[in-house]
């Protein structure tokens, strides 16, 4: 990646050697090539796997943004935290009973937070980070990323699950992906 396209279509130039996490899945072979698997978001829930994304585009049927955060949980491994985005600051129970209509019971909500707008990201997209502290919810389950200066201990052979990270995909990519581009 050479940099971040600004509004006036200048580059802002980045570290070539920074880690970018992407949120992708990925396995290291024992030759150290990463193969992409999926994506880290994915919550599993009464014998379903579920992904966020997919519940948002469902639960914005209720006629306003949503944003799904999958939060740690002692007790059922992840919560799913539905956050809509109302201007008017209806409750959360009104907006609660609006989601259900929408989703299956496996997919219902563990909480609904109302915010009047989500917090945006320097290219306009929905900060989930920044909306995370402000409601004082934790980040939801995942593997850690891994370290930039050397890797996990592994055996010869075994394969360990990764986050794959944008830059050493960009700068590897052909040796990595096999030329695949």
């Amino acid at each position: 990646m050479a940099g971040y396209l600004q509004e006036d279509g200048s580059l802002t130039p980045v570290d070539p050697d920074t880690w970018y996490p992407t949120a992708d899945l990925g396995s290291v072979d024992a030759d150290g090539i990463v193969r992409v698997v999926g994506r880290n978001q994915a919550v599993h829930r009464l014998g379903f796997t579920l992904y966020p994304e997919s519940l948002e585009r469902r639960a914005e049927a209720c006629g306003r943004p949503v944003k799904v955060l999958a939060v740690a949980d002692q007790r059922r491994g992840s919560a799913l935290h539905f956050v809509v985005a109302d201007p008017e600051g209806e409750a959360p129970l009104t907006w609660r009973r609006r989601l259900a209509e929408h989703l299956a019971e496996y997919e219902q909500p563990n909480a609904v937070h109302v915010v009047g707008h989500f917090p945006l990201t320097a290219n306009g997209k929905p900060d989930t980070r920044a909306l995370r502290a402000q409601l004082g919810l934790e980040l939801g389950v995942g593997p850690e990323p891994v370290p930039r200066q050397g890797a996990a201990a592994r055996t010869p052979g075994a394969v360990g699950v990764v986050q794959v990270c944008g830059g050493l995909l960009l700068r590897d990519r052909d040796r990595l992906c096999g030329g695949f581009t």
